[in-house]
C-alpha cells in the first residue's frame, strides 16, 4: 500500500465517522421536535375545552370561544386581548381557547367549521352561537363592548 492510498483510507474513514455523528445529531434534533412531548403542552386541551363549554352551559354562562394558534401574529394579538379581558368578565362570560394545531382539538374544529384563524365564536348560555363568527383581530374596545352585551343577555 502506497503512502497516498493510506492517507486516502484514513481520510475516508474520518469522513464516514463525521457523517455518522452528523446523522445521529440530526436524528436527535428530529426526535425532540416530533416524538418527544413537551410537558408544557397539554394534549388534553380539547377535553378541557369541551368540558369548559359544558360547564358554562350548565352554569348558564355565555362563552367566548377563541380558535387560534401560537404561531400567527394576529392569533397572538387576539390571545393577548383574550387574556386581558378575561378578568373583567370573570363569572359573567366563560373564556375558552382552542389551539387549532393541537390534534386533540380536532372535534371542535370540525364542529365549528374553522377555516381561518383567529376565529371567535360568541355562544349564548344555551351553547348556540349568538352571532356570526368574528374572523381576524377585533380591537379590544370593540371586543369589550361585545362581551358586555353578551354578559347582559344572560
Amino acid at each position: 500500500m502506497s503512502r497516498n492510498e493510506n492517507k486516502t483510507g484514513k481520510g475516508a474513514k474520518a469522513s464516514w465517522v463525521y457523517l455518522g455523528i452528523m446523522a445521529i445529531v440530526v436524528f436527535i434534533l428530529l426526535a425532540t421536535k416530533y416524538w418527544i412531548t413537551d410537558p408544557q403542552k397539554d394534549t388534553s386541551a380539547a377535553v378541557s375545552a369541551a368540558a369548559r363549554l359544558t360547564e358554562a352551559r350548565e352554569a348558564g354562562l355565555p362563552v367566548w370561544l377563541l380558535f387560534h394558534s401560537s404561531s400567527c401574529d394576529s392569533c397572538l394579538e387576539m390571545e393577548a386581548i383574550f387574556e386581558q379581558l378575561q378578568p373583567e368578565f370573570k363569572g359573567q362570560v366563560a373564556f375558552v381557547d382552542v389551539d387549532v394545531y393541537n390534534p386533540a382539538e380536532e372535534q371542535l374544529l370540525r364542529q365549528y367549521g374553522i377555516q381561518y384563524i383567529p376565529t371567535s365564536y360568541l355562544l349564548g348560555k344555551d351553547g348556540k352561537p349568538v352571532a356570526d363568527p368574528l374572523i381576524g383581530v377585533v380591537a379590544i374596545d370593540e371586543m369589550r363592548q361585545i362581551l358586555t352585551e353578551l354578559a347582559g343577555a344572560r
